[in-house]
């Protein structure tokens, strides 16, 4: 008879198997005691509220409130931005002007020349691939030192000398071009 009644032992295990339809929550047993003590403590508190305002208590505490802020609120001075900015500028100004002189004088110290030949090949090769020399620009650079025509007038050429120097080969396209 056992066996056949529902609270039995074998008709619960076939209806939920090998699990323990009985289970507690996470960390149950860890803080039980902390529980136990604080449910404790809460029923030695009075049930009534020890604690009592007044009626017109809330009515009344803004009031009060903004009283106590005015009157402890101290005059305080403002300085503007602007202002400080404007007493600021002619002391920025002296700064600029002094480091301008400054930076200025070390610069116009340097005693150092550019002479031709300071200036690198590249340099040079630079320039004259860029710019284009006239005959107009050479005569005026070298304006002083033009031979002139009159220059060999007093020196005297032999004609032998002269035919020497037209019939050896290397100067013979003279020839060729006066025919």
């Amino acid at each position: 008879m056992i066996e056949e009644t529902k609270n039995s032992e074998k008709f619960i295990k076939n209806t939920i198997g090998n699990k323990n339809p009985f289970t507690t929550p996470e960390n149950y047993f860890e803080n039980i005691e902390e529980d136990f003590a604080t449910k404790l403590a809460t029923n030695d508190f009075p049930k009534k509220n020890p604690f009592k305002v007044s009626e017109d208590y809330f009515d009344h505490l803004e009031d009060t409130i903004f009283s106590k802020i005015d009157a402890e609120r101290k005059h305080v001075n403002v300085i503007s931005l602007q202002q400080k900015l404007i007493k600021g500028i002619p002391f920025a100004a002296a700064a600029a002007i002094l480091l301008f002189i400054g930076f200025n004088s070390f610069q116009f110290n340097l005693k150092e020349t550019i002479t031709l030949d300071s200036l690198s090949e590249a340099d040079l090769e630079y320039w004259l691939d860029s710019n284009t020399l006239h005959d107009s620009d050479i005569a005026t650079v070298l304006e002083d030192d033009i031979i002139g025509e009159n220059t060999f007038y007093f020196s005297e050429i032999e004609d032998e000398s002269i035919e020497d120097f037209l019939n050896t080969d290397t100067n013979s396209y003279l020839l060729n071009e006066l025919k």
